[in-house]
């Protein structure tokens, strides 16, 4: 059984980096995200704000290293998906307040460890294959 890819078009590739649609289901509800691929970043983040709507179950809290510095926060349990991928149940990082603007969702290695990630610099898209 071979796995499903998909392409996404990334027309701010060069300006804010990959960004990718997300699911997340919680609570019974599905939300639509925008995602921003980070390969340096080891787990997934949400801010407090758009976390606040998902209604997580909340499994920990925690301090959470970042490159400007270690913030507080809690962990979330959540299913997480690319574009029409199958999601993956992992748990998120959710911060008080976010250090960017233009996306949603911080997308961590804990779901790239996950699926295949191409990037297409001159062509300003990714193909991913979970």
């Amino acid at each position: 059984m071979s796995a499903a890819s998909i392409v996404i078009d990334c027309p701010d590739f060069s300006r804010l980096g990959p960004i990718v649609p997300i699911r997340v289901r919680s609570a019974g509800t599905t939300h639509d995200l925008r995602g921003l691929i980070d390969t340096g970043a080891a787990r997934t983040v949400l801010g407090e704000t758009v976390a606040g709507p998902l209604r997580l179950a909340h499994v920990g809290t925690g301090r959470l290293t970042t490159a400007g510095g270690d913030v507080h926060g809690w962990i979330g349990l959540a299913a997480l998906g690319i574009g029409a991928l199958p999601p993956h149940v992992i748990r998120v990082a959710v911060i008080h307040a976010v250090p960017w603007a233009g996306f949603d969702v911080l997308v961590g290695r804990d779901i790239l460890s996950r699926i295949r990630v191409v990037f297409d610099g001159p062509e300003q898209r990714l193909v991913i294959t979970g």
